[in-house]
């Protein structure tokens, strides 16, 4: 907890070395909120580690460990609000062959890119993926790389097209959007290998999203 108050890298093996504690924070406020559909996906209970523990570090320059209470249980009550204010209200479950059989051409016809070529050719973009890699599962880096490439080519329903293509709502890939953004900018702002990635429009809030609370950075 020290070292995070002076490097927020350390985030990184903070996770590490207690991922089933912060597993079981998680699960437990989940199953207080009944939201089985979030329990059931192990990429939602992941992402939501890295959420807690984010909440644990920008509180870290406040805790003690003279004070007896482990880490995950003395911001309790933050990390509650957070986990709270993040999962949003329970889903119904999805009709799975529904969605396949009203999939629009849109996401059958998507351009494909081969991003790991492209990232021998363009180094920032190397970078970027290295990053997406850290604070995500490859599931949701690879929905959220799938919906950024979709608002770049222009699609009009970018949340709709990636819905179809991952088998779930457009609400919930902006969600997964939005959050790994935020944990984006908490690292390329606080660990200077990431410094060329910053100011990328890929980082750029939408309006509703600038209206939510950011992450603090110093």
């Amino acid at each position: 907890m020290a070292d995070m108050v002076e490097d927020r890298t350390m985030v990184v093996p903070f996770v590490e070395s207690y991922r089933d504690n912060l597993h079981a924070v998680v699960r437990t406020i989940l199953l207080d909120f009944g939201r089985q559909d979030l329990l059931d996906d192990p990429d939602e209970v992941n992402g939501l580690v890295w959420d807690v523990a984010l909440v644990i570090q920008e509180r870290s320059h406040s805790w003690s460990s003279s004070g007896g209470a482990l880490p995950w249980y003395w911001a309790a009550r933050a990390i509650r609000s957070e986990v709270a204010r993040l999962i949003g209200h329970a889903q119904a479950p999805l009709d799975i062959d529904s969605i396949e059989a009203a999939r629009p051409a849109l996401a059958d016809a998507a351009a494909e890119a081969d991003l790991d070529e492209l990232a021998l050719q363009y180094p920032v973009l190397g970078l970027l993926q290295e990053a997406i890699g850290m604070v995500a599962s490859p599931r949701h880096a690879e929905l959220h790389i799938e919906y950024q490439l979709q608002k770049c080519n222009g699609d009009p329903s970018p949340a709709q097209t990636v819905a179809t293509m991952f088998a779930t709502t457009p609400a919930n890939v902006r969600q997964i959007d939005c959050r790994i953004r935020r944990r984006l900018r908490q690292l390329i702002y606080s660990d200077d290998r990431f410094a060329g990635l910053r100011g990328l429009e890929w980082f750029v809030l939408d309006q509703r999203q600038r209206s939510e609370p950011q992450p603090a950075l110093s």
